[in-house]
């Protein structure tokens, strides 16, 4: 389970299933809503806690809402896959969720995992994160529910051209 938790925390670090970015009701709104979009839009690389310790992840945030998981990549023993959405909650908040596939190496879902997290920006380039995950079999039967957190800095400004 160790060697599956390791990918988990990406996922948690990622968070599936959020809303799209609200409408903008008035013209002040949308310009907030621009503003952390541009705040929160980017590659970000950092730090994810989970029950076992700590995992190293890359996320990119789009302007559109969407999130990716870009590293660590795949690899012959299998690996992870994650993607969710992200919405803007206050002038320096935002909260994502994503949902993460993990894989053996025939492309066989081992597990999944689904994470909520509320994020809050720590100047330009850094924000912290925290969080609840759910770790589910094959099945989609619920393995663990555990809370975590992340500590993330920006390390390029535009976001990957697409996700994975």
């Amino acid at each position: 389970m160790k060697r599956i938790l390791g990918p988990l925390a990406i996922a948690v670090a990622l968070g599936a299933a959020l809303t799209t970015a609200p409408a903008a009701a008035a013209a002040p709104e949308a310009v907030a809503a621009h503003q952390i979009r541009a705040k929160a839009a980017g590659v970000w690389t950092g730090t994810v806690a989970v029950p076992d310790g700590t995992v190293q992840v890359t996320m990119s945030f789009h302007p559109n809402g969407t999130v990716c998981l870009v590293e660590p990549p795949p690899g012959p023993d299998g690996g992870a896959e994650g993607s969710g959405t992200w919405t803007r909650t206050g002038p320096t908040t935002f909260s994502f969720r994503v949902t993460e596939r993990f894989f053996d190496g025939s492309g066989a879902t081992v597990a999944s995992l689904r994470a909520t997290h509320r994020a809050t920006l720590q100047g330009a380039n850094a924000f912290t994160t925290v969080g609840k995950a759910s770790y589910y079999d094959p099945a989609g039967n619920v393995l663990a529910t555990f809370a975590t957190s992340s500590s993330m800095k920006r390390t390029q400004q535009a976001p990957t051209p697409s996700c994975p």
